[in-house]
């Protein structure tokens, strides 16, 4: 699967931390343990 479309279909998990702690996108979190 081409990375493009692998964002795609990870950027629609909703993310439910509070905003104040995040870091890093959870896109790019994710996409990291891939």
């Amino acid at each position: 699967m081409e990375l493009k479309k692998l964002m795609e279909h990870i950027s629609v998990i909703p993310d439910y931390r509070q905003v104040w702690k995040v870091e890093h996108k959870l896109s790019d979190i994710l996409l990291l343990t891939i």
